[in-house]
């Protein structure tokens, strides 16, 4: 418990869960899947300025090919929207290949947010070839203190 006088900051925990199943055949990186729209949560950044999101999807494709699930975190409270400040890359990505489904997640850290600034965090999506198909998506976004 803080001390008379000592500043409190409040921090909380986003989720986000989207079980619709969308598809794209991008092989660019998009937040909205047809069908499925997309699946992230707003937050407003810590005093540390960093957060670690966990983020996890079931897939599967058309062919013997490539899903590509990653994070995209932006500037707004808006899911998707802002200016990027954490792009999507295969870098920080959940790979699965083939035509059988399963789920697969992950966790990454994002650090030089501007501490009690909005921003959202969003699954981005894409296809290395065929139509990939995404389904149980979740996001979490948890407050590095």
């Amino acid at each position: 418990m803080a001390a008379s006088g000592d500043h409190v900051v409040a921090v909380a925990a986003a989720f986000a869960r989207n079980l619709t199943t969308g598809s794209t055949t991008s092989a660019g990186y998009i937040v909205a899947l047809p069908t499925a729209g997309a699946c992230g949560v707003a937050f407003v950044a810590p005093p540390s300025g960093k957060v670690t999101i966990a983020y996890g999807t079931a897939g599967f494709n058309s062919g013997a090919n490539d899903n590509k699930t990653a994070v995209r975190v932006g500037t707004s409270a808006t899911v998707g929207g802002g200016s990027e400040v954490y792009g999507a890359t295969d870098n920080d990505m959940i790979l699965f290949t083939g035509a059988a489904t399963y789920g697969i997640g992950r966790v990454t850290e994002v650090s030089g947010l501007t501490p009690g600034d909005p921003y959202n965090a969003a699954l981005a999506h894409r296809a290395g070839a065929g139509t990939a198909s995404f389904l149980f998506r979740t996001i979490k976004v948890i407050p590095d203190i």
